[in-house]
């Protein structure tokens, strides 16, 4: 108990820094409008991030659990880092479905470790949720080592200086302001390429790509070595709604559609397409493809945009809010779900109960999987239980089960 105690302090330590575009919002800002700071949270996603922050230190999901690496000391490792799973970004029914698919191994730490049973209300899941998604596409430190060499061999060196030491075309890197936060990285790594290009070419130099965590890790060395005032403040909170007028605003939606919308010269920045998994790694994938696209403009005749303030958050925050809600489930799929999991044999084949479970019609047009997440977790042990005096599996789901079976739920 008191060394999760312990780690408590530094969990936050590191979840503030790691989750900076949404924890410590406008700490800086004092005469700020909370209440307008609070609807733009809830139009990036349902939920506000920071207060599932709490939600997953007040209920001891930090205990089990470790956020960059940070807490999960009850688990030994067992429990994974929420922070660094390989997927990626989880949609809101991947979210859902991955807390139903481990909930009786959950359930079975908890009894092993004699932990109350935390109790959770649908808001708290939802904000949960929020920081879940949130937590996993700000940054991890990166490799400084790694970041040392990269800075070398991509040729950073031949034009930018640390402390006094490369070249002497762009600015010493120790001194940048925007280096504190990612997203200003990005920003002006954007508005800056043409230029770079340019003296790229004169040096005879070819343009560097950068692959996986390399610019999360080359960010991580130049951000150990810099002295610049950091400017998160600027930029928060991030506005999706903003963002979606920027993308038409700033000429993307020339290039790039949305889920079909748009025009086809890039790809489609929709659902389908996969997000890099960090804004650091946004960045990498917007530096590598900047020649490509500054051509493609000014054969168009297209002028590039610029972007200042706040205006990079907001658009990469409309893009990753894009992959937090999914599309529809098919009713007639989640039937099939229904049947084939199990839930009929105690809600009964039209779901208005069983002899094992209660009538849930009722609850027609209000599912989603906030709601499945937080009537499994209420409801859940209870559920366990009975499936296993009557040697019924506990139904996990796959791919777009859940999606299907909240579609199904909400049309009878």
């Amino acid at each position: 108990m008191e060394s999760w105690r312990k780690n408590e302090f530094f969990f936050w330590l590191v979840a503030a820094v790691v989750a900076l575009l949404f924890l410590l919002a406008v700490l800086r800002y004092e005469k700020y409008d909370r209440a307008r700071e609070q609807r733009t949270l809830s139009s990036f996603m349902a939920g506000d991030p920071r207060e599932g922050g709490r939600v997953f230190s007040d209920k001891g999901c930090v205990r089990c659990h470790a956020i960059g690496g940070v807490g999960g000391t009850e688990a030994a490792g067992k429990a994974g880092d929420l922070g660094k799973v390989p997927e990626g970004n989880l949609s809101l029914n991947e979210l859902a479905t991955a807390m139903w698919n481990h909930a009786p191994e959950m359930w079975k730490g908890m009894q092993e470790k004699q932990f109350d049973y935390p109790r959770l209300t649908e808001e708290q899941v939802t904000n949960l949720f929020a920081f879940l998604y949130t937590i996993r596409y700000v940054d991890e430190s990166g490799d400084s080592e790694r970041g040392r060499a990269l800075f070398s061999s991509k040729g950073c060196i031949q034009c930018h200086a640390l402390q006094g030491h490369g070249g002497r075309l762009g600015p010493d890197l120790a001194q940048a302001s925007y280096l504190g936060v990612p997203i200003l990285w990005a920003q002006e790594m954007w508005n800056h390429a043409p230029r770079m290009e340019a003296l790229i070419r004169e040096k005879n130099l070819a343009w560097p790509k950068f692959r996986d965590t390399e610019m999360i890790d080359l960010l991580g060395y130049v951000r150990s070595l810099n002295t610049g005032l950091r400017r998160g403040f600027e930029v928060l909170p991030a506005n999706p709604d903003r963002g979606r007028e920027l993308f038409r605003q700033k000429g993307c939606i020339a290039c790039h559609a949305v889920d079909g919308e748009g025009g086809t010269l890039g790809p489609d920045l929709g659902r389908e397409r996969k997000l890099p998994r960090t804004l650091t790694q946004a960045a990498g994938w917007m530096w590598n493809h900047s020649p490509e696209m500054w051509r493609t403009m000014q054969t168009r005749g297209l002028e590039r945009p610029q972007f200042e303030g706040r205006e990079m958050a907001d658009l990469l925050a409309y893009l990753f809010s894009i992959h937090y809600f999914d599309e529809p489930g098919d009713p007639e799929g989640g039937k099939q779900v229904f049947r084939s999991k199990g839930c009929a044999t105690c809600h009964g084949d039209d779901g208005r109960g069983g002899k094992g479970g209660p009538n849930i019609q009722q609850l027609k047009g209000k599912f989603s999987p906030v709601r499945m997440a937080y009537t499994m977790w209420q409801h859940g042990p209870e559920m366990y239980a009975r499936a296993q005096r009557r040697n019924i599996p506990w139904p996990k789901f796959r791919g777009s089960e859940m999606a299907d079976l909240v579609a199904f739920l909400n049309s009878q």
